[in-house]
């Protein structure tokens, strides 16, 4: 069956560089084990691929993206030269004001920049290269910053198995420019909201509901992140070969083309599943889960950092989904630019 999306291109675009920022703090299985017992963690890494992950002490997911930002300030970058700024996060600093306006005084970008938040997840790093893409492209403007980070281990139940042991922590610097490329970035976009409570965080801003009218049991914790996790992989085994299946055709790109395919990185099983339906090899497939876990949206630009497939230009595919329920995929060739990674200082 056809997945739905909303196709689009554009051209004159290049990435410039990409950094990313991980917490100090690493959390392995068996740390976890005094909560959720041995044989269940080392069952857990090894359906997952999961084998320890980065989290905050004190640092929120802005930090850890302006920490990002400022390697690549560092490395060359002329933040004079940006002319927008976004921020991907489901994480922010405030409800209000948006994060992206913050970073573009604590960067020291110029005043006046556009600035604005985008509140989404897994499928949020491709909707950020879609916004600066069709704003460059656009004439709009000439250079973009974009965050993409969240801090998903302060919104988990510490006793809930179905996502602490999943998620990590990160944040992601993107300069995505103008270029005199006539290649072609080619994007499929799409969204169902009728499985939007698959992946919430309940009662976490305007609207207040019994626990209960979300399916979930009425002693929970309020304002923590629930996940049904069947639910997740069944909408993203339907839906995501198809979607990577059907952008690479309509680009002109045969599965041996493919020089990688960064997904969001969800866990193992979802990886594999998306792989072989979608007929791409196994050696092809980005990952990073066993150091970081699922850092919602910085998973793919941390995958591009820590774990290029090639580190020669490629015919690439970078893919997000998950809460929403959204999904975004980006077919691009990634050319030469600096990959950086850091650690933010705050360790406890």
């Amino acid at each position: 069956m056809s997945t739905p999306y909303k196709f689009s291109q554009f051209s004159g675009v290049k990435i410039d560089g990409i950094a990313s920022c991980v917490p100090g703090k690493m959390i392995s299985n068996s740390d976890l084990e005094n909560i959720f017992g041995e044989k269940d963690m080392r069952r857990f890494g090894k359906s997952t691929g999961i084998l320890e992950r980065r989290v905050v002490t004190e640092e929120t997911a802005l930090d850890l993206c302006i920490t990002a930002a400022r390697e690549l300030e560092k490395n060359g970058s002329d933040f004079e030269t940006i002319e927008a700024v976004i921020f991907v996060s489901q994480t922010p600093d405030y409800v209000l004001p948006a994060s992206a306006i913050i970073a573009q005084d604590r960067l020291g970008i110029p005043r006046g920049v556009p600035a604005f938040d985008v509140g989404l997840g897994c499928s949020g790093y491709v909707y950020g290269m879609w916004l600066a893409a069709s704003l460059i492209s656009s004439g709009a403007v000439r250079s973009v910053l974009l965050l993409a980070g969240d801090t998903i281990s302060k919104k988990t139940d510490s006793e809930d198995r179905s996502t602490r042991p999943i998620f990590g922590d990160a944040g992601t610097a993107t300069i995505i420019s103008a270029s005199e490329s006539s290649e072609f970035w080619s994007f499929a976009m799409g969204s169902d909201g009728a499985g939007f409570d698959s992946i919430i965080i309940p009662n976490s801003a305007a609207r207040q509901r019994e626990l209960t009218e979300y399916g979930l049991d009425k002693n929970l914790i309020d304002n923590k992140l629930y996940m049904d996790g069947q639910a997740v992989f069944n909408f993203t085994s339907a839906v995501i070969p198809e979607l990577i299946k059907e952008l690479m055709e309509r680009v002109g790109w045969a599965p041996d083309d493919l020089g990688g395919l960064y997904l969001h990185q969800a866990n193992k099983l979802i990886l594999n599943t998306i792989g072989r339906k979608a007929g791409i090899a196994a050696e092809k497939i980005a990952s990073n889960l066993d150091r970081f876990g699922n850092t919602s949206c910085a998973s793919i630009p941390l995958a591009l950092v820590t774990s290029p497939v090639e580190n020669e230009p490629h015919k690439a595919v970078l893919c997000g989904f998950g809460v929403g329920l959204s999904w975004g995929a980006l077919a691009l060739e990634i050319g030469e630019f600096p990959k950086l990674m850091t650690e933010s200082s705050a360790v406890i």
